[in-house]
Order: C-alpha cells, then sequence, then structure tokens
C-alpha cells in the first residue's frame, strides 16, 4: 500500500475519534441543560410551603372547629355556675360519726401457684 493512502486512513481514523468525542460532549451537556431546565419547572420552596400549609388547614378545620364548638359550651357552663361554689367539706361529718358504716370487705380470689 501506498504510504499516502496510509497517511489518509490514520488521519481518518483520528478526525472521526475527535468527532465522537465533541460530539458526545455536546450531547451529554444538552442532557444536563435539559436536566437542570427540568427542576426549574418544579416546584420551588414557598409554593410547596404554601400547598403543605393550605393541606394542613383543610385537615384541621373540622377539629379546630369542634374546639370552637366545646370551649363555647365550657364558656356557657361557667357562667350559669359562677354563682355557685360547691362545699366540698359537707357531708364530711358523717364519717366521723358513730352512725358511719362500716367498711365492706370483699373477698378476692387467690390463683393457684
Amino acid at each position: 500500500m501506498p504510504e499516502e493512502i496510509v497517511a489518509i486512513i490514520i488521519i481518518s481514523i483520528i478526525a472521526g475519534t475527535i468527532m465522537s468525542v465533541v460530539k458526545m460532549s455536546l450531547n451529554y451537556r444538552s442532557e444536563r441543560f435539559s436536566a437542570r431546565s427540568g427542576e426549574e419547572s418544579s416546584l420551588t420552596r414557598s409554593e410547596l410551603e404554601a400547598m403543605i400549609r393550605r393541606a394542613v388547614s383543610e385537615a384541621t378545620k373540622p377539629l379546630v372547629e369542634r374546639l370552637e364548638e366545646l370551649s363555647g359550651t365550657l364558656e356557657t357552663d361557667a357562667r350559669s355556675l359562677s354563682g355557685h361554689t360547691p362545699d366540698l367539706l359537707e357531708g364530711a361529718d358523717a364519717f366521723e360519726s358513730e352512725e358511719a358504716p362500716e367498711p365492706v370487705r370483699r373477698r378476692t380470689r387467690r390463683r393457684p401457684g
């Protein structure tokens, strides 16, 4: 084979190798850029926080309503009982008298073992 043909074949192989490496690096960069732009289309932090806040408020809305209802009932009961103060020692002298009943002893079963 003449030397010119061998030189052309070697130059063609080197040029093809260089072109394929350049093409692979350009493909890699374009894929990486498209992956980055895909991240931009996802939710931002503030959007995610707003979505979570809305979901939590919707989930707890029945509980908050029930709590407010019970608080209103408690306030109403407290207002109606505000004039009444219970005597905690009422009937305490019955235990000191001789008429107080004796405590009843109960039988218990003993487990074998």
